[in-house]
């Protein structure tokens, strides 16, 4: 699902250190992560490191048996490969892809599919192209990656927490609304569930 957020000016940074940062226009942004199912629906592999565990599942995809946790994200993807798969996810909805990666040789041996895609070198990387007018991101018409203001802009509630965490919680109410080092036991979770609304499901893990 996908969600508006508005454009807005925010303290961005941490917590003695901020400076004011502007977000010009309002975007569409995913409600969650993109999960293990939604990257084998699109590639037909799973390159995620969790790929088994406590949802696991084991689906056959034009013909082969691929495993996954499909509610869990996928991970252990390289940043180039996310570029591939939201080109693909423009495509499908008919608008023109943020990226323009058709300049670029890429490292052999390696796949937007498996999750490995990388330059041949620094200055194949240097290639990349954004289809936008003066290459500003921001007005892509096809899906892409938040930049790092946006992200955080997001993250502090369109910028009304001032505080170091979302919504302002105290650290020692984030195992209650955060999968991380101490509460996650090692492991991914489905996305979108916390601590606090598995306990509210009647689940411990």
């Amino acid at each position: 699902n996908f969600i508006h957020v508005p454009k807005g000016v925010f303290l961005m940074g941490e917590v003695g250190s901020q400076v004011h940062a502007t977000i010009p226009n309002d975007f569409e942004s995913m409600d969650t992560d993109v999960t293990q199912f939604m990257w084998v629906e699109e590639f037909g592999e799973n390159p995620s490191h969790f790929a088994d565990g406590e949802h696991v599942v084991v689906e056959n995809i034009n013909g082969r048996l691929v495993k996954m946790q499909p509610d869990n994200p996928v991970e252990s993807i390289t940043w180039w490969s996310t570029l591939v798969y939201a080109n693909r996810k423009s495509e499908k909805a008919g608008l023109r892809p943020a990226y323009d990666l058709s300049r670029i040789k890429w490292k052999p041996g390696t796949s937007a599919e498996a999750g490995t895609l990388r330059p041949a070198s620094d200055a194949q990387a240097k290639k990349l192209k954004i289809n936008a007018p003066n290459g500003d991101i921001t007005q892509a018409e096809g899906f892409r990656l938040p930049m790092a203001n946006e992200w955080e802009y997001m993250l502090r509630d369109l910028g009304r927490s001032r505080g170091e965490y979302p919504h302002d919680v105290a650290e020692d109410e984030l195992m209650e609304i955060a999968w991380y080092e101490s509460n996650s036991g090692d492991t991914t979770h489905p996305v979108g569930t916390t601590v606090r609304s598995l306990l509210i499901n009647g689940k411990t893990s």
